[in-house]
C-alpha cells in the first residue's frame, strides 16, 4: 500500500495559483529561488472583493476556488479538478520516496545514480545517506527529475527539474503505512509539473514536517520563506509568490482542515500586478474533496481586508472593510463556482 505519507504530505499549500506574470522557472541565480519582487499593497474594495477573495481562497486551501489554480501552500494543485490532481507537496515526497524505496544500503553511502521512473522518463540522485532501506535524520540529497513521468494523486505527471532535501529529523520509508514522522527541509529549482494540461513550475525553500498518525490520519506543517510558481494553462500563464507562510494541516481520509498565515505577492488581471496581500484563516478552514464545508479566510491589504466565511457547503458570506475602520460596509454572497471562474 502507498504511504499516506507521501500521498498527503501538504494538502493544504496553500496556497494556490496566484498570478500572471514572472516568477518560478528560469532566471538568474543571483537571487535566492523562490524570489519575487514585493510591489504595492493590495486596496480591498467593494468593486475587486470577489476576485480578491476567490486568489485568498485559493491561497488557503486547495479546494472551492482553488481548483482551478495550482495550490501553493497546502500543496501546489496542478489540475483542474481535485480528483485527478497532482500536488506538489505528493511530487516532491514522490521524489523522496524514489530516494528512500530502495535496497537496503550499507552504512554511509555516498550516491550517485539514475534510474527509470515508471511511466517513462529517468530521476538522478546524488548525495548521502545513512544507509538502510528509507531516509534518516542527516541524510542529504540532490534529486533530478528528466521527463520522468508517474502516477501522483490519481494522475500522470510529467516531472522535470529538482530539488535538494535534507532530513532534518526522524524518518521516511514510503512503504510504511503505520506510524512514522519526518522533518525534511528542501529547495526546490525549477521543479517543474506537467499534467492534465497545465504546467506548474515552483522555486523556493520548504520545510515540511510531517506526523502519520494511522493509515488514515495524517498531520503536516509547511514552511518557509518564500516559495513561488509560475503557471501555464491554455496558452495563459501566471505567476505568485508565497512569503514567510505556515500552513499546519490534519488530514483523515479525505477531509483536511487548514490553519495558514502567509504574504501572497501575486499578478493577477482581476487584481493588479504585482501586488501584496496578507492572508490567514481565523477560523480553521474544513474542506473534503471539492467541498469547503467550514471556516474563515481573512485577507487585508493596505487599511482595507475582507473576511470570506463558509455558511454551508459550497456557499459564502462576503464581507469586506474598505477604509480599515474595522467596520464592514458592505456584505454579500457568492459561491464557489463564483470563486472558481474568476481565477
Amino acid at each position: 500500500m502507498k504511504s499516506r505519507l507521501a500521498r498527503h504530505a501538504l494538502l493544504v499549500v496553500p496556497a494556490m495559483l496566484l498570478a500572471a506574470c514572472g516568477g518560478g522557472g528560469g532566471g538568474s541565480d543571483s537571487s535566492p529561488p523562490g524570489n519575487i519582487a514585493t510591489g504595492a499593497t493590495l486596496v480591498i474594495s467593494s468593486s475587486n472583493a470577489k476576485p480578491v477573495a476567490a486568489d485568498g481562497l485559493d491561497a488557503s486551501t486547495n479546494t472551492g476556488g482553488a481548483n482551478a489554480g495550482a495550490s501553493l501552500v497546502t500543496g501546489v494543485q496542478v489540475g483542474a479538478g481535485n480528483a485527478s490532481s497532482a500536488k506538489l507537496s505528493s511530487v516532491v515526497l514522490a521524489l523522496a520516496g524514489k530516494a528512500a524505496n530502495r535496497p537496503a544500503l550499507a552504512t554511509g553511502v555516498t550516491l550517485n545514480e539514475t534510474g527509470a521512473c515508471g511511466m517513462g522518463g529517468t530521476v538522478s540522485i546524488t548525495g548521502n545517506v545513512a544507509g538502510g532501506s528509507g531516509l534518516v535524520a542527516g541524510d542529504t540529497m540532490t534529486i533530478t527529475a528528466n521527463n520522468c513521468t508517474e502516477a501522483i494523486d490519481s494522475a500522470v505527471a510529467t516531472l522535470n527539474g529538482g530539488l535538494t532535501l535534507t532530513v532534518n529529523g526522524g524518518s521516511f520509508n514510503p512503504n510504511v503505512t503505520t506510524a512514522q514522522q519526518v522533518t525534511m527541509s528542501m529547495v526546490l529549482k525549477n521543479l517543474s509539473v506537467a499534467s492534465l494540461g497545465v504546467t506548474s513550475v515552483s522555486d523556493g525553500d520548504m520545510k515540511i514536517e510531517l506526523s502519520q498518525i494511522t493509515a488514515s490520519s495524517t498531520n503536516s506543517t509547511l514552511s518557509g520563506a518564500s516559495l513561488s510558481n509560475t503557471y501555464t494553462r491554455s496558452g495563459s500563464t501566471r505567476s505568485s509568490a508565497l512569503k514567510d507562510y505556515r500552513i499546519v494541516q490534519e488530514s483523515t481520509g479525505t477531509q483536511v482542515r487548514t490553519n495558514m498565515t502567509a504574504t501572497v505577492v501575486i499578478s493577477n488581471p482581476r487584481i493588479g500586478s504585482n501586488v501584496t496581500y496578507q492572508v490567514s484563516t481565523p477560523t480553521p478552514v474544513v474542506t473534503d474533496l471539492s467541498l469547503v464545508l467550514a471556516g474563515k479566510v481573512k485577507v487585508s491589504g493596505n487599511k482595507s481586508s475582507l473576511e470570506l466565511s463558509v455558511t454551508s457547503i459550497n456557499n459564502f458570506s462576503l464581507q469586506v472593510d474598505s477604509n480599515g475602520d474595522g467596520t464592514f460596509d458592505s456584505t454579500s454572497t457568492v459561491t464557489a463556482t463564483e470563486l472558481r471562474d474568476l481565477l
